[in-house]
């Protein structure tokens, strides 16, 4: 089920992509968990994700810390995705 998800998000991804304006690179923010029962999922999600970021026309950043996260550091990013880490601070 949760794959199934992760390949729903890839694909609003690459339909993004398709719908900038003027060829401009879409840049991504991508925060998860490299601890704790979502550490398997992280170890196969993020290269996979990594891999098909870098076949296409996509800037992207990896974070696992919310601390960096203000409105000022998101407005630098077209998609933000929440790959597996909990909504609490």
């Amino acid at each position: 089920m949760r794959f199934g998800c992760f390949f729903t998000v890839l694909l609003l991804i690459m339909f993004t992509a398709i719908l900038q304006p003027n060829a401009q690179r879409v840049k991504l923010l991508v925060l998860y968990e490299n601890k704790g029962h979502h550490l398997e999922f992280t170890n196969r999600a993020v290269p996979c994700l990594k891999k098909l970021l870098l076949d296409s026309n996509f800037a992207s950043e990896f974070i696992t810390d919310t601390k960096v996260i203000n409105k000022n550091y998101l407005k630098q990013f077209n998609i933000f995705i929440q790959l597996d880490n909990v909504p609490y601070g």
